[in-house]
Order: C-alpha cells, then sequence, then structure tokens
C-alpha cells in the first residue's frame, strides 16, 4: 500500500535510494527506504516512523514537487 500509493516519493542521490513517505493514521507516517543497486536485485532497507514535519521538508528539499 505505501509503495503502490505513496503520498510522496523522494530521490536520495547521495545515497541511490528511494523513499516513499505514506500517512497510516492521523500522526502516524511511515517510510521505506527502497535501495537501488546496479546489477543487482533493488530491495527494500529499512521501514520506519516520521514526523509530518520531516516529511515536509523533504517536500521542500525535493527536485520535483507533485500538488
Amino acid at each position: 500500500n505505501i509503495i503502490g500509493e505513496p503520498e510522496f516519493v523522494y530521490y536520495d542521490k547521495n545515497k541511490n535510494s528511494l523513499l516513499y513517505f505514506k500517512e497510516i493514521e492521523e500522526n502516524v507516517c511511515i517510510v521505506v527506504k527502497l535501495k537501488l543497486r546496479k546489477n543487482k536485485e533493488t530491495y527494500i532497507s529499512t521501514i520506519y516512523p516520521i514526523s509530518k514535519n520531516k516529511i515536509n521538508r523533504y517536500i521542500e528539499m525535493s527536485y520535483i514537487v507533485n500538488r
């Protein structure tokens, strides 16, 4: 559900990762970090809770804003 219908996706070029953000419940936000690897399988490296304020900071740093 998080990867299929994210609220926001952020590309971290330093870590070559995609971060998928989703609000699950009020005041409960989750991020899934998808590690992209050349010539190897891509994998989910982390799932952790995050605050809505931190998501907004990622949106401000983003190259692409989908509003």
